[in-house]
């Protein structure tokens, strides 16, 4: 097979290991099927307990001058409480850290999950590799949409509880709107709110799974790359093709580093912006002169 025939097939695979696979039988789950265990919540349980455990042996290892895991633990705490909820929402929007901090560490653990380890192909399987990686839990839309629907109810209620029925709902409209104007722009504003979970869940998503799509892509190639130079030392394939696939396996692997790099950053800044987006939803939603 020819370097790009090997390189779709390669990707196919890649794109068959992102999905959503049923782990008792390695096919992909879809709508409509019997409730079954996947490779994605698997490791969405780990990013649970992971997070779980992060802060148990923090507590746990706790001093009057922290150290170690447990420093770590309180300036991510210390920033998502102050830079993300009190100058939000002020002193009084503590009670929502537990929400909000839930919600940034567990995401942030799962997105982490995925970067253990780089989709690199590894012998076995019916095409003589398979693909073998991590998953992160925030890798599907079931899961992003699951906790945006969440988002979407709890300042929908935070709101309501505030200022009531119609003081919420009438927020959706300036008030000093001219009549005519003010009912559009009710409705403009009804329904953009109803595309924030939708936003929230897909933007989440597609970067997860956009992430570790390129760096699949870019791990076919590295080892398409190192290939033709092993095959061109064995004397199967010319060495201009040899040095070929070493300057591809070399261009592949500096690439890689550099993405895994960025997708670090990317899993942070993701945890972070769904959170955020979560702290200016409840401030919009109790703060309905805004």
């Amino acid at each position: 097979m020819d370097f790009w025939g090997k390189f779709s097939e390669l990707i196919a695979h890649l794109v068959h290991e992102l999905s959503v696979l049923d782990l008792l039988t390695g096919h992909e789950a879809g709508i409509g099927d019997p409730v079954v265990v996947t490779n994605y919540l698997i490791w969405l349980f780990v990013g649970f307990l992971t997070t779980l455990a992060f802060f148990m042996i923090a507590a746990r290892k706790s001093s009057l001058v922290p150290k170690g895991i447990s420093n770590l633990a309180e300036a991510g705490v210390e920033f998502v409480r102050d830079s993300m909820v009190t100058d939000t929402l002020g002193p009084k929007g503590i009670k929502y850290f537990p929400f909000i901090g839930t919600l940034f560490f567990f995401i942030l653990f799962c997105n982490l999950w995925g970067l253990v380890g780089i989709p690199v192909p590894i012998p076995g399987g019916e095409a003589g590799w398979r693909m073998f990686q991590a998953k992160p839990g925030t890798g599907t839309i079931s899961v992003t949409a699951t906790w945006a629907l969440i988002v979407f109810l709890h300042y929908h209620y935070e709101g309501i509880k505030k200022n009531g029925v119609l003081k919420f709902l009438g927020s959706f409209a300036p008030s000093g709107a001219p009549a005519g104007i003010k009912q559009i722009v009710w409705v403009l504003e009804f329904v953009l709110n109803f595309m924030r979970p939708v936003t929230l869940a897909v933007r989440l998503f597609a970067n997860m799974y956009a992430g570790h799509l390129v760096l699949g892509v870019f791990s076919a190639f590295a080892l398409l790359g190192s290939e033709m130079a092993i095959e061109a030392v064995k004397g199967h394939m010319a060495l201009g093709a040899g040095a070929g696939g070493v300057v591809i396996f070399a261009l592949s692997m500096v690439l890689l580093v550099g993405l895994y790099v960025f997708e670090l950053f990317v899993a942070l800044i993701q945890a972070y912006v769904f959170a955020m987006l979560t702290v200016q939803y409840i401030n919009l939603s109790i703060h309905t002169e805004h």
